[in-house]
């Protein structure tokens, strides 16, 4: 293990012990130790130390917490350490402090009581370093500060994938997917970000944030009747604003509320009054709700029906290999006929070969999205595909299925 590479960070309320442990370390050796006697103050040396390997030492007992909630809200944000419990309690706290961290998967090298023996402390060391010397390359690349500064410096980019009318073959709109462009670790995917992002709470800020920076980048390039989708959570809908502040900024850019397309995940679409009042407003200012992910939840027709929706985006898991037949195929053409029943337009996401495309455009889907028509791209790229004649080659690729 590279000793340039690991910190040590001790996290107790007696300030006597604290240095009492301080100094048993740098007998053995140890050097950059961090004291602090808070979550608080330990949340922020973690961020202090950014992608280090750290060695916890946590007292269970402190003031108005306990050691064991510490630790789940630190994995919470996805730091990465190796903890040692210690305590003065009785031995029997401390057995039931190993259980649960256990059950709880917590990254804790062991339990143990207060003060350590110097030859126990050296065992700890030595285990920390044999466990993070194996652990390798699994050093989570990011963690719950990391999104949060992304955000504030602008990080966070949308990418658009093409949108392609089944019916004539053209790109007819793109939806906005958000990028992290991290300046250590490049380009990152939402499976890399998304879980911290809705751990910290962050979630709303950055769906509002890619809509608003999609709408500027597609009022400088988007083709006359062009559409943007873009993904809005349902908590967003509480907020009794929103459909001012879309609509002022999408006039900024000279885009028309006509040409956006709002999706809500199916899961969330069971909102109470607030939500349901902002969604009809935003209809009313001219802008389209989209259900994305549409089989993955429990939506009724008439709760579909009485919802102001005009689009249904099926589930990728029943677009991908449904030439193969089977159950999902089932579950698309089901999902297909409620579309038509309830006279909205249904995009069929995730296509990726040509068999899948001839199976939705066969049962009547009106658009079709996914990598057989292209991943998702910056803006410069998006323009160059616009720009090279696509429409011909998709139509050309549509007419030429059997």
């Amino acid at each position: 293990m590279d000793s340039e590479n690991e910190a040590i960070v001790i996290l107790d309320d007696d300030p006597f012990f604290r240095q009492l442990l301080q100094a048993q370390l740098e007998d053995l050796g140890l050097s950059d130790i961090t004291l602090c006697g808070t979550e608080k103050s330990l949340k922020e040396s973690l961020a202090r130390l950014g992608h280090r390997r750290v060695l916890l030492f946590c007292d269970l007992t402190l003031p108005g917490e306990d050691g064991l909630q510490v630790l789940i809200n630190l994995r919470n944000y996805h730091f990465y350490f190796s903890a040692v419990i210690m305590s003065a309690c009785d031995s029997r706290i401390l057995t039931l402090a190993n259980t649960l961290v256990q059950q709880l998967t917590l990254p804790v090298i062991g339990s143990y009581p207060k003060p350590f023996s110097p030859e126990t402390l050296s065992a700890i060391v030595d285990t920390w370093r044999t466990l993070d010397s194996n652990a390798g390359s699994t050093t989570p690349a990011l963690n719950g500060f990391d999104v949060t500064d992304a955000l504030k410096n602008g990080w966070f980019l949308p990418y658009f994938q093409p949108i392609v009318e089944i019916a004539s073959g053209r790109i007819c709109g793109v939806e906005a997917l958000a990028r992290l462009n991290d300046p250590r670790l490049g380009q990152l995917e939402p499976k890399h970000f998304m879980p911290l992002l809705e751990s910290v709470g962050k979630l709303d800020e950055l769906s509002l944030q890619i809509a608003m920076a999609a709408i500027s980048s597609f009022g400088r390039w988007a083709p006359e009747g062009m559409t943007l989708t873009f993904n809005l959570p349902v908590s967003l809908l509480r907020r009794s604003d929103l459909p001012d502040l879309l609509a002022d900024h999408a006039h900024k850019n000279h885009v028309l509320p006509s040409q956006l397309l709002l999706e809500i995940a199916e899961p969330g679409i069971h909102f109470g009054s607030t939500a349901l009042a902002t969604a009809t407003r935003l209809r009313l200012r001219g802008f389209k709700l989209s259900v994305d992910d549409f089989g993955a939840g429990t939506s009724s027709l008439l709760r579909l029906k009485s919802l102001p929706f005009s689009e249904i985006k099926i589930n990728p898991e029943f677009v991908q290999g449904c030439h193969r037949g089977g159950a999902m195929r089932s579950i698309l053409e089901y999902a297909v006929h409620v579309g038509k029943e309830l006279k909205l337009e249904i995009v069929a996401e995730g296509v990726e070969c040509a068999e899948d495309f001839e199976v939705v455009a066969g049962l009547g889907c009106d658009k079709a999205q996914g990598y057989f028509f292209g991943h998702a791209v910056p803006e410069a790229q998006i323009l160059e595909l616009l720009n090279s004649g696509p429409a011909h080659k998709i139509s050309m690729l549509v007419s030429g299925l059997p």
